[in-house]
């Protein structure tokens, strides 16, 4: 059997070339040989979602979870692929099943976090957040993530710092700023006008993240009453 590696690539090429029926031989071979192999399982459910096959796609991310180690490198995806589902029982299962939280890598509590909050399960995701801060406390993205959850939760003055933070520890990234400028009303005295501009003048910026930063420094420029500016920024965005 060729290596699993050249396997998958030649399947995402299949996939990407429209032709689901030569991937699935593929991997449905893969899993044949190796049985109930976790990244297998992960990468049929994806295939029969494109293919619009989503109970099925259903069964290999329910069959993946009961194959998947917690931690491993397929974890992150299965997580992703059990929320799609709103498979919450299976998400605690895992939950469950994790070493404790303080031997768990940053990574993959940011992901369960992540997942838990897409499902209103804010208190559930801001425990695992505090345990990436513990173990990181400048993690830019642990920072803006756990921002966006305290804000859910209507912690704000515990969201703008975290945020605050993240933009000292890191200015390039557009979704803290973009949460920021969300937070409350700007007002003259304190705002993130000329910090934005900055952002949105130095070197080229992804398309998603010139996006984000042009609508915050929109939402910011409205509050302030500059709604010409605001508009000018809306049409960079």
């Amino acid at each position: 059997m060729a290596k699993l590696s050249d396997i998958f690539k030649t399947a995402e090429q299949r996939i990407a070339e429209g032709n689901h029926e030569a991937a699935r031989k593929l991997l449905v071979a893969v899993l044949q040989a190796v049985p109930e192999h976790p990244e297998t399982l992960l990468r049929l459910s994806y295939l029969e979602s494109l293919a619009g096959h989503y109970r099925l796609a259903r069964d290999y991310t329910l069959r993946a979870s009961v194959a998947c180690p917690g931690g491993s490198i397929a974890s992150q995806d299965l997580l992703r692929r059990l929320r799609t589902f709103n498979e919450m029982a299976a998400i605690q299962e895992y939950i469950d099943g994790l070493p404790p939280l303080r031997d768990v890598e940053v990574p993959l509590l940011l992901t369960i976090a992540a997942q838990l909050s897409y499902l209103n399960q804010q208190e559930a995701s801001l425990e695992l957040l505090d345990e990436a801060k513990r173990a990181d406390p400048d993690y830019p993205p642990t920072l803006v993530s756990r921002g966006q959850v305290l804000t859910y939760l209507g912690r704000f003055d515990e969201a703008e710092r975290d945020l605050l933070r993240c933009t000292v520890r890191a200015p390039e990234l557009a979704s803290a700023w973009w949460s920021l400028s969300r937070l409350r009303r700007q007002t003259l005295e304190s705002n993130h006008v000329d910090a934005l501009r900055k952002q949105l003048g130095g070197p080229a910026r992804k398309p998603d993240d010139a996006v984000l930063l042009s609508y915050a420094l929109h939402k910011e420029l409205d509050d302030l009453g500059d709604y010409a500016g605001a508009s000018e920024a809306l049409d960079q965005a």
